[in-house]
């Protein structure tokens, strides 16, 4: 309803600009015949008064073109400004959503592991586990919980960062550096895993969309 009101607004003062130039040209043509018949002492011809039409005509375009670059440059500088809340408000969620934790349990009751979501790289299927390589500071470390990569996907499904890019490997997209290889094989680099990460053509295109 607002947008509606702005744009009906927005067409009034257009409007109003328009009937602010055709009152301009008339009176400034009215004026310079005016002036050529009665102070000028010029007869007063058709064509001539073609020609004072033709040049009142231009200071009205002007002004109307000044308006426009106007109305286009305010237009820039409040795209610009919603372009930079947005993405503050988009930088602030990442920063929230990147702090929340997960709890990590084994299925033979073997404890839990909880681990901030920016810190997590890449889970592996290895056979009846799971491998968790992380971020501990600097270092990479890695985690075997009993459980399988359906289990761990479902868990993480809510959270986007995380896509699979092979049967056996889920990855967060934060800490892919480079897709390589060719038309049959494909890898990820990920940061500071000196091993690439094997992508299937099952996933191909999705990781490829979100890199």
């Amino acid at each position: 309803m607002y947008a509606g009101k702005k744009s009906q607004s927005e067409k009034e003062i257009t409007l109003s600009s328009y009937a602010s130039g055709f009152i301009i040209w008339g009176l400034s043509s009215v004026a310079f015949v005016f002036y050529l018949k009665y102070v000028g002492l010029i007869s007063i011809s058709g064509y001539l008064i073609f020609k004072v039409v033709v040049i009142c005509l231009v200071p009205p375009v002007i002004l109307g073109f000044y308006d426009k670059m106007k109305k286009l440059r305010l237009q820039k500088e409040s795209l610009i400004s919603e372009k930079t809340i947005i993405q503050k408000q988009v930088d602030k969620y990442e920063e929230d959503y990147q702090n929340l934790s997960i709890d990590f349990k084994s299925d033979n009751n073997g404890g839990k592991l909880r681990l901030l979501i920016a810190d997590i790289l890449i889970f592996k299927s290895a056979d009846n586990y799971v491998a968790i390589h992380y971020l501990e500071g600097d270092h990479i470390k890695k985690k075997l919980i009993r459980s399988t990569l359906k289990n761990i996907d479902l868990q993480i499904k809510p959270y986007p960062n995380f896509v699979r890019c092979h049967r056996t490997c889920i990855v967060n997209t934060h800490f892919i550096e480079k897709l390589n290889g060719n038309s049959n094989n494909h890898a990820l680099t990920i940061k500071g895993f000196d091993k690439p990460i094997p992508v299937s053509r099952k996933y191909f295109l999705k990781i490829k969309e979100t890199i």
